[in-house]
Order: C-alpha cells, then structure tokens, then sequence
C-alpha cells in the first residue's frame, strides 16, 4: 500500500488541497476549528475521486484522506519537533 505512487499520490492530492483551503478561508473569514474541520471537507473531496482513479480499496482511500489531511494542516512539523523524526 506504501509504494512511491501512493505518496506521489499524497502529494499531489496536498499540493491541490492547500491552495484551494486557504483561499476559501480568507474568502469566508474561517479561523479555528471551522478552518480545520473545512480543511478535513476539502481533503475528502479531492482525494475521494483521484485515489478511485487509481484503482484504490475503501480501506487505502480512507488512509488517503487521512494522510493528505494531515499533510495539509502540517502536523508532520509536530513529529518532527517532538523527537519523532531525526
């Protein structure tokens, strides 16, 4: 399931994801959790589509949208400063 295409797959799903959050969010003036749960919306809606386009199970979709959301909203930054990666 963790191949190169599926972090290919990650990347481009977050580098569509960002662009089109933070422009709605200044559109409609989201902070906060708002801004988090729309984040969550908008990271369904673009990964759904292209991880059926590639064929993925239920299961690898879910983990798709999981992992692009989190990819999204940097929480790699709070492994990193944790200790978790070096």
């Amino acid at each position: 399931m963790f191949t190169e295409e599926f972090a290919a797959l990650i990347l481009t799903c977050t580098g569509i994801v960002v662009p089109i959050v933070e422009l709605l969010k200044k559109l409609l003036k989201i902070t906060g959790a708002g801004a988090v749960l729309l984040s969550l919306i908008i990271s369904a809606f673009i990964s759904i589509p292209l991880g059926m386009m590639q064929h993925l199970a239920t299961f690898e979709n879910v983990v798709l949208v999981i992992a692009v959301f989190a990819v999204a909203n940097g929480w790699y930054k709070v492994v990193h400063k944790s200790g978790g990666l070096q």
